[in-house]
């Protein structure tokens, strides 16, 4: 009975028991250690699985299948998930209630979007709320739009003081007001409040962009934009790699970060106190383990990428293949246009 629920286990967690049952642990990836460790517990048939940081360490193709599988069991063996995560985006996509922990208290008790409409309240218990996955279903919860301004928040003391400084170090002729050494000219406002708006929608639009299209359309498109330089053998193909790489590895080295900052903290640490130079200095124990973690984890991806016979873009095929539209080209000409008036109403003089 034993084997027969082992088996069985196996083939929920989706691994074939023909090629699994009798391999070694140490010969499996990450990803089917995980499903392997998940098939050892629902063998048991428990009722309830509590589960911490399941996802840890896994890339994002790998996060999205071990959620996958868990949703996928819920649903077929009706076992209830306990899951302990810091991605609210996770979160978000698969919780149905939410219990926020705040120093060994129950702080918020809610479904998803109740507890997310309180995002002052979150971040001041240091979690974000969730990113560019989430977007739509927060939008459809009613979640506040305050939550694309929140992006500016990191650059508020710097709009604040570019402000500052086009104000009061332009030169203008109409002066509107002076005061001892000061004086605001009616030039010097304009270009303040210029200066101000274009950084201010620079991030927003960023950070639209980022929201609402993935990593992998981004690079797609860009690829596509520069493939007519391929003329001039400029390597469109290898810089929206390198590109997609870069992207894919930020939420690993975040998480990496956290798992060390968490370790070094067991052991004593101290991040908080102290001057700028005390703290630059209690960074090198998280720094040098980080870079030594970036280089094994790019020797691995280029090993693996050797291994599969890459060679650059030559021959590559896509799943989704992307085609222009007349809303694309309409786009494009409304770009255009805005771009010509941009230049015409800056050789303008009012």
């Amino acid at each position: 009975e034993a084997r027969a629920r082992a088996l069985e286990a196996l083939t929920l967690v989706g691994l074939d028991p023909a090629r699994f049952a009798e391999k070694s642990p140490f010969d499996l990836s990450g990803g089917e250690k995980r499903r392997a460790a998940l098939a050892g517990i629902l063998a048991m048939r428990p009722k309830y699985l509590a589960l911490d940081e399941p996802m840890a360490g896994l890339d994002p193709r790998g996060r999205r299948q071990v959620l996958a599988l868990l949703q996928q069991l819920r649903q077929e063996t009706g076992c209830t998930i306990i899951m302990v995560s810091h991605s609210m985006d996770d979160v978000a996509r698969y919780a149905e209630r939410i219990a926020v922990l705040d120093h060994g208290r129950l702080a918020m008790l809610g479904t998803p979007a109740a507890v997310f409409s309180e995002m002052e309240t979150l971040r001041d218990m240091g979690l974000s709320v969730p990113q560019a996955t989430t977007l739509a279903a927060l939008l459809r919860a009613r979640v506040p739009l305050r939550y694309l301004g929140s992006s500016v928040r990191p650059i508020r003391w710097l709009l604040v003081f570019m402000f500052i400084i086009n104000l009061f170090f332009t030169q203008g002729r109409t002066v509107l007001v002076e005061w001892w050494i000061f004086r605001i000219t009616q030039e010097s406002l304009r270009q303040a409040v210029f200066i101000t708006l274009r950084l201010l929608l620079l991030v927003m639009g960023t950070s639209l962009l980022t929201l609402t299209t993935s990593p992998i359309v981004l690079t797609d498109g860009l690829e596509r934009l520069l493939k007519p330089l391929a003329v001039f053998r400029f390597p469109a193909h290898e810089l929206a790699m390198m590109m997609t790489i870069a992207l894919r590895f930020i939420p690993l080295l975040m998480e990496e970060v956290e798992r060390i900052q968490k370790a070094q903290m067991a052991r004593g640490a101290d991040f908080t106190s102290g001057n700028l130079i005390v703290r630059a200095r209690s960074m090198i124990p998280i720094l040098v383990p980080l870079f030594v973690s970036a280089f094994r984890r790019a020797d691995e991806l280029a090993m693996a990428m050797e291994s599969r016979c890459y060679h650059g873009g030559e021959g590559r095929t896509r799943m989704r293949e992307l085609h222009l539209h007349r809303r694309d080209l309409v786009a494009a000409v409304v770009m255009a246009a805005l771009f010509a008036a941009v230049i015409l109403l800056s050789r303008v003089s009012f």
